[in-house]
């Protein structure tokens, strides 16, 4: 956790990083698709209720039964980055 001695320059990037493009917050149970674009899990439900299927950032096919497992290892970093963020929406 050296990186954190940047302070809110790394914190910044990281919220940069990790936005989701369809709320445009910092993606909460986060879905990793396979084409490696990260969205909240409950953005890409809504999405999928709208039948749409694909990914919301490059329009990758995801196709109808995509399993949308929670990336938990992100979500981990993301919960020890950010105070509150487990606690949802």
């Amino acid at each position: 956790m050296g990186s954190l001695s940047l302070g809110p320059k790394f914190l910044n990037k990281v919220e940069e990083v990790f936005l989701c493009i369809c709320c445009q917050e910092v993606v909460f149970q986060p879905i990793t698709t396979e084409c490696q674009h990260n969205v909240c899990r409950e953005c890409l439900q809504r999405s999928f209720r709208a039948e749409v299927y694909t990914c919301p950032a490059c329009r990758h096919d995801l196709g109808k039964n995509y399993s949308m497992s929670v990336n938990k290892p992100l979500q981990d970093i993301l919960t020890q980055l950010f105070p509150g963020y487990s606690n949802g929406r």
